[in-house]
């Protein structure tokens, strides 16, 4: 076994990837509990034969049963893997790998690539990082970001820099960095759920699937040997769901059967056949929701030919009501405080329960100012935060964070936020 750091062991094999060999890894939990305690002991000491038991039945790596590698592990390896949680992004467990590849380079000199869940996760991830204080080029991937922000992701870094790429699985088949070698997952992803019944959509945390590990795999090894290490134990890799739930089945289906009238043409009966005949087919209840709701925004009339303002929308690539919003939003020169609600509605809302407060509304108290609308509530707290950074003295990267921390805002929410308010507004521009 290769030990890639002190906090609990890996889980190794050997894969044939493409033309080059990647060293697959996988890794649990940060620190191993204390066996002092008699009570504790026997505790994890029945905990650690519970995971030498999965391991043993567990054949995930490639050529290395789980009978034959299970007994090459420690029992602080074990104890580790006994307190791995599902779902749970491992901060400090990542920098210390990303150290020890810049520091050993077990595989030569290369890039690292980061699979994270979101952007709250590749942002505290990047703040650890550069303060680390070490000869990194630290570069995030995000969908909401401008290509030519992507586009830094394919450059070489400067002499004597190693590059580091935090993204989200927007690198997992959208973009090819030719120079990455090792590759980091998190092992844990965002996905977006729709629920027809209430028309509600959200964004949940959820385990990988095995065709996410597999792809993320293939990142690494593309140009030189590679080694990637996914931060999961081995033998829970068979209990992941096989494939994500097709995009069509996670978003509101207005915006699928919008689009669809704009290219498919045809009646509502048209429209509802050719998407339930689909391979990954919705609920006729879906469909007509959907069908209802384009109708009362006057994006369909009433016999359910497309509107102008149905065309018009269907060009902003958000769900169709915030998109209508921003088309409102310019005909009455008011652009960017559409942009910012459509924005905040689109992603969730910046304001958070504070720790030692007991209402959730304290902080969102502060910012109304008598507006009776959460939207304007949320506009005044995104200029209010933009004001202090522009305010904070020059190479102060903490007044946003101490502004967010004092009226209970999540500076995540409002990064991506902020991002996605510049895109709307360009695109509105254009």
């Amino acid at each position: 076994m290769q030990s890639l750091s002190a906090h609990g062991g890996p889980v190794s094999n050997d894969i044939s990837d493409r033309s080059f060999r990647v060293k697959t890894t996988s890794k649990s939990q940060i620190h191993t509990p204390s066996h002092s305690d008699p009570q504790n002991h026997h505790k994890i000491t029945e905990q650690i034969e519970d995971i030498r038991d999965r391991i043993s039945n567990d054949n995930t790596a490639k050529n290395r049963p789980g009978a034959d590698r299970v007994f090459t592990y420690s029992d602080r390896t074990l104890a580790a893997c006994s307190l791995w949680k599902e779902k749970e992004v491992y901060i400090d467990l990542i920098c210390d790998l990303i150290q020890y590849f810049h520091k050993h380079q077990p595989k030569g000199d290369g890039a690292v690539l980061v699979f994270l869940p979101g952007w709250g996760d590749i942002s505290k991830l990047f703040l650890k990082l550069y303060g680390m204080k070490q000869s990194f080029k630290i570069i995030t991937l995000h969908s909401l970001m401008t290509p030519e922000q992507q586009h830094e992701a394919f450059e070489r870094p400067p002499r004597g820099y190693r590059k580091i790429v935090l993204s989200t699985n927007i690198a997992e088949a959208s973009v090819t960095i030719d120079d990455i070698v090792y590759v980091i997952d998190a092992g844990v992803r965002k996905e977006r759920t729709y629920d027809p019944a209430t028309g509600i959509s959200t964004l949940d945390t959820k385990m990988v699937t095995r065709a996410n590990a597999v792809q993320r795999r293939g990142r690494a090894g593309r140009v030189q040997e590679g080694m990637v290490c996914h931060l999961f134990p081995s033998y829970m890799f068979k209990t992941f769901d096989e494939y994500p739930v097709p995009a069509m089945l996670t978003s509101s289906m207005e915006e699928v059967i919008l689009q669809s009238k704009v290219i498919y043409g045809g009646t509502n009966d048209d429209v509802s056949l050719m998407l339930t005949s689909s391979m990954a087919k919705p609920s006729t209840e879906a469909v007509k929701k959907a069908v209802i709701g384009l109708k009362q925004m006057n994006c369909l009339t009433l016999s359910g030919e497309l509107t102008a303002l149905g065309r018009a929308v269907s060009a902003i690539p958000v769900n169709p009501i915030h998109a209508k919003m921003l088309l409102l939003g310019g005909a009455f020169r008011c652009i960017k405080h559409a942009a910012v609600a459509a924005a905040f509605l689109s992603i969730k809302n910046p304001f958070q329960q504070q720790p030692g407060t007991k209402r959730r509304d304290a902080g969102r108290d502060y910012f109304n100012k008598g507006f009776d609308s959460d939207h304007l509530t949320m506009v005044q707290a995104y200029y209010e935060w933009r004001e202090s950074e522009k305010n904070a003295p020059r190479g102060d990267a903490t007044a946003g964070l101490q502004f967010c921390e004092d009226f209970g805002l999540s500076p995540e929410v409002l990064d991506m936020g902020h991002m996605m308010i510049n895109q709307f507004i360009n695109f509105m521009i254009d």
